[in-house]
């Protein structure tokens, strides 16, 4: 089976899908255009335009990529999409792949599809976000329909990365969808529990995106703390990923986003590294996860309240920590996610893809 992963390389998870393939065994490529320092680039092709020193090599590169795109597409058993837009003007890569009539899935990843109409039913945070912010993400039901209509069009089927995500798959437009969870290489993350004695506990918050992620929460609980407990905290951003992940081994509390109202790619992290992680979930998505999640449940207006609990009981950071560890390695280990994926490649292949994925 060959698998092409395209053409963004969102929070990792192309790399790390394709690394967790081929260990697999299955001929599994990834072709992405762009590149953060805070995403993993390992195992795939990148084409970094700001790599490019004048206009002509940006093009060139650019030219490089939509070749690339549509030769992996006739390459490929397998189509994988990320993310919600066409790699080559006028749709031809979509059109390619269905006129090959390859098995095609397109991965959504939150921000493509999340709708400030649908996210905001039982949120109240994201709704003064998308009321105070409006152009934060750019997202509208129309044009969340239109991205899935596009896909739809060419007979991609949805792949979700989380139960959340189900609400914003709009009726009449897919006749079915699958589900995954967001993938991590929980190998590469050494536990280092937190110590239950610790008299000044380190709070670690790691924002890809303050507005969205909700930092402005965090400095004021922080702020709202500062004379009442004793802890340092480190505000991490703009450092590479291997250099932020070790400021996190040394933390004994690590904090997600919220406002989304869902666990991230941090609040995977946090508990690959065995720290008790903190993170906002809206009603509707707390009762979908279940009681079993190791997280520490904070809306906004409590988050001053958790952490000072936290900070006063290491017994309880270090269970949590514990128990963090143990649910990445079950839920989201790559290799568990990988073999996932499998299943529904091969589904797709011999034609069961009617078959219903929850």
């Amino acid at each position: 089976m060959r698998v092409l992963h395209l053409p963004v390389n969102i929070a990792s998870q192309m790399s790390t899908l394709v690394t967790a393939l081929r260990d697999l065994g299955i001929d599994a490529r990834g072709i992405s255009y762009g590149r953060s320092s805070l995403n993993d680039s390992d195992g795939i092709e990148t084409f970094d335009p700001a790599s490019c020193s004048s206009w002509a090599a940006g093009r060139a590169m650019q030219l490089a990529f939509q070749q690339r795109v549509m030769a992996g597409i006739a390459w490929a058993d397998v189509v994988h999409w990320h993310f919600n837009a066409s790699a080559v003007p006028f749709e031809f890569d979509l059109r390619w792949a269905a006129r090959l009539r390859k098995a095609r899935i397109v991965e959504f990843h939150g921000t493509d599809i999340r709708t400030p109409e649908i996210a905001g039913r039982d949120n109240p945070y994201i709704r003064r976000l998308f009321t105070g912010s409006p152009s934060v993400y750019g997202i509208s039901l129309e044009s969340s329909r239109l991205t899935q209509r596009r896909f739809a069009r060419y007979g991609f089927v949805p792949l979700l990365p989380g139960r959340e995500l189900e609400a914003y798959i709009q009726p009449g437009i897919f006749s079915q969808h699958y589900a995954t969870n967001v993938a991590l290489r929980v190998s590469n993350y050494a536990p280092s529990f937190p110590d239950p004695g610790a008299k000044k506990p380190l709070i670690v918050h790691l924002p890809s995106n303050p507005v969205i992620k909700g930092t402005s929460v965090v400095l004021k609980a922080i702020e709202e703390i500062r004379d009442e407990c004793e802890f340092e905290f480190r505000l991490v951003e703009g450092l590479p990923h291997a250099e932020a992940m070790g400021i996190v081994s040394q933390a004994d509390i690590v904090l997600d986003q919220f406002l989304i109202g869902m666990y991230g790619l941090s609040a995977l992290e946090g508990m690959a590294h065995g720290k008790p992680t903190v993170v906002y979930l809206a009603p509707r998505i707390a009762d979908l996860l279940g009681p079993g999640l190791p997280l520490v449940n904070s809306s906004p207006d409590d988050l001053s309240r958790t952490l000072v609990e936290l900070i006063a009981d290491g017994e309880r950071r270090h269970r949590l920590g514990v128990a963090g560890r143990q649910y990445v390695e079950r839920v989201h280990d790559s290799s568990v996610v990988a073999c996932g994926l499998l299943e529904i490649y091969e589904d797709m292949l011999n034609g069961r893809g009617a078959l219903m994925r929850s």
